[in-house]
């Protein structure tokens, strides 16, 4: 048996892969937590270091469910403790989750976790939802997509996107009270 691990490019050497000539063929391992190494692949003896390095990227790459200790992964704080690879429930983005009682953590991933399904209540009172770009009365919201909930529903009442210089007033000043008949149109005078 022949160690030709000197062979392979210098990060796959880092990640514990060893590469061994025995009679016509070449083998592929890798080392992993210092007991022993684990087959990968039986490739012929023709086969040349890109063949090879192909087949060790495709294990090098983690995948989704995968769980590895924190020094794993480049995590500081408490060395050994477990993560898993998810995707976030939501949005679908990959990263590496503490695992808790052998579940992830955190289903959402962070940006998921603070949506508030993209509703707030602004400073003078009025609630603000986020349109869709495909949705007709999207060109009356402002530059983040949103628009108050008063012009939308007036909007949405005649059919038409509103004016720049139409006013929507509530009758009874309650803000967040949207109700067609609390609404009424006012236009700017030009």
């Amino acid at each position: 048996m022949i160690d030709l691990t000197q062979t392979l490019p210098q990060r796959f050497i880092g990640a514990g892969f060893t590469l061994y000539e025995k009679g016509s063929c070449l083998y592929l391992y890798r080392n992993q937590n210092h007991h022993g190494g684990i087959f990968i692949a039986k490739l012929p003896i023709k086969a040349t270091v890109l063949n090879v390095t192909e087949v060790a990227e495709r294990y090098l790459k983690p995948k989704i469910g995968e769980i590895k200790r924190a020094v794993e992964i480049g995590r500081d704080k408490k060395p050994y403790q477990k993560y898993i690879l998810h995707a976030c429930v939501i949005c679908g983005k990959i990263r590496w989750v503490q695992l808790a009682k052998g579940k992830p953590k955190h289903l959402k991933c962070q940006s998921c976790a603070h949506w508030k399904g993209g509703k707030f209540k602004g400073s003078k009172g009025y609630i603000w939802i986020s349109l869709p770009r495909n949705d007709p009365f999207f060109s009356m919201t402002n530059s983040k997509g949103y628009i108050r909930t008063n012009r939308l529903a007036m909007a949405q009442h005649l059919g038409r996107c509103l004016y720049s210089g139409e006013r929507v007033q509530t009758r009874n000043r309650v803000k967040t009270d949207v109700r067609i008949e609390n609404l009424r149109l006012i236009s700017k005078p030009r």
